[in-house]
């Protein structure tokens, strides 16, 4: 089948999970599929939308290669010596990474790009809260993207990453070998598949080899989860981006103690987002990379989920809300008359998100126009874009400062509307009663819910009458 689209790709890994025995790959006991759709999902994506993704495990290489050696037996008493020595070095590291480890009731695994800076100090968007608000009195943060000085909670951060590269040493050095097992017996198969219907991927992370490897970095993080959470001994473990490195590592150990999973939403759970739907053929046991709870802002995230979860007593979900809407902060609020631009990073690109119309647009505008990066933005990007708006002489009609100090909930409720191509910041403008205008198909197929409810307009930002149509339902919005 030719692939256009997000509907394409979400129809062509449904019947993917028809055709194939997709419960057959594991790594020991543990089912390979969901890592595998997820790099799948990003790979065609990736071919239509023509840009780099985040894949869900780092690309890295194992090396099979051994030197020979004369084993004679002043090598072997050096060898052992150094052994030891490096033995004790690396636990000594891993003590010093793990200082903050104790027993507490909850286990928080986030990023930077789930934090926000406020007066200083960056708190995390959705945990925070729950901390604030004294839901949560003991807890951990596993973090596992760089972690600064300035992070709330600062005693309660363990480096995850830091962690699983000591632990993987120090399991090495003491066991010598750590037995593993990838079984992917006919994997051969789907893999002609996917390239004989996608000719245009060019993705080779998808290979038997390259998912080999992937298999092996998810064990390895496994190996690190299960060892941090027999130490800890939480009874929850809440996580952002569960289908990223080391989510399903984390995920898949929690599930394996009984520990209870929780995915916090962090963005739209949409039709089309196969982290979320469409799960058509499931293990009664259930997939251990897969939380078993999820934490939805509204109703229809949930139902996202429900549709292929009801069918499974393992899955519940639960609509509490996004906690960043609630979280008190202490900033003035906004008196500016302003439209708030939320940016994304691949695969849109940045002549997509600064093209002659919207500039006019911008110029000819009676209002501020407030631009908000995306955490993922490279610094190189966000500077191609500033210069952008100061080569185009708009620069006295566009607030970048403001715009990504201040935090989304109140960039939101204090703008006069929203625009996007298709970010999931239109989910939070809707739950916070903000209209927004899609510039990108992506978005209009994304967010039925948002446009069922006449809080969605869309125009491509291809139109060649984009200017006209944009001053028109900006009439409409302020009527």
């Amino acid at each position: 089948m030719e692939i256009k689209n997000r509907t394409d790709i979400k129809n062509f890994i449904v019947d993917i999970e028809k055709k194939f025995d997709i419960l057959q790959w594991k790594v020991n006991d543990i089912h390979l599929w969901p890592l595998i759709r997820i790099e799948l999902y990003f790979a065609l994506i990736k071919s239509i939308e023509n840009d780099d993704l985040i894949i869900s495990v780092p690309n890295k290489s194992f090396s099979t290669k051994q030197k020979k050696i004369k084993y004679n037996l002043i090598f072997r008493i050096k060898r052992q010596l150094k052994h030891t020595y490096e033995k004790s070095q690396i636990y000594l590291k891993l003590k010093k990474a793990t200082k903050n480890l104790r027993k507490k009731e909850t286990v928080f695994v986030s990023e930077k790009m789930y934090r926000s800076e406020i007066n200083g100090i960056y708190y995390n968007k959705f945990f925070d809260p729950l901390i604030a608000d004294k839901t949560e009195k003991s807890f951990l943060f596993w973090e596992y993207g760089e972690i600064l000085e300035n992070f709330s909670n600062q005693n309660a951060i363990i480096d995850f990453i830091k962690v699983n590269s000591l632990y993987k040493r120090y399991l090495y050095l003491i066991f010598n070998k750590n037995k593993i097992d990838v079984f992917l017996e006919g994997y051969e198969s789907l893999w002609d598949y996917i390239t004989t219907n996608n000719p245009n991927l060019s993705s080779d992370s998808l290979t038997k080899e390259a998912i080999s490897r992937q298999a092996l970095i998810f064990h390895q993080a496994f190996q690190t989860a299960n060892y941090l959470l027999k130490k800890v001994q939480p009874k929850k473990v809440f996580i952002l981006w569960y289908y990223g490195f080391p989510g399903f590592a984390i995920s898949a150990a929690a599930n394996k103690l009984n520990i209870k999973t929780i995915e916090m939403q962090h963005g739209p759970q949409t039709d089309l987002h196969l982290a979320y739907a469409n799960w058509t053929k499931i293990p009664d046991a259930g997939f251990d990379m897969l939380p078993r709870n999820y934490w939805c802002w509204n109703r229809s995230s949930a139902e996202t989920i429900e549709k292929w979860s009801n069918s499974n007593p393992l899955y519940n979900i639960e609509i509490n809300g996004n906690p960043w809407h609630s979280f008190e902060i202490n900033i003035k609020n906004i008196s500016e008359n302003y439209v708030l631009y939320c940016m994304q990073p691949i695969p849109v690109s940045i002549t997509q998100l600064i093209f002659p119309a919207l500039i006019n647009t911008i110029k000819n505008s009676e209002k501020k126009w407030y631009i908000r990066f995306h955490p993922r933005q490279k610094d190189e990007e966000i500077q191609e874009i500033i210069n952008i708006i100061e080569e185009s002489n708009i620069s006295h009609k566009v607030n970048f400062d403001d715009a990504n100090r201040i935090t989304l909930p109140q960039l939101i409720k204090n703008c006069s509307f929203h625009i996007t191509h298709f970010s999931g910041c239109a989910l939070e403008a809707f739950i916070l009663k903000k209209k927004t205008i899609f510039i990108n198909e992506i978005g209009l197929h994304s967010f039925p819910e948002i446009f069922k409810n006449k809080f969605a307009y869309y125009i491509d930002y291809n139109d060649k009458n984009f200017e006209e149509k944009f001053r028109k339902i900006e009439d409409q919005i302020n009527t």
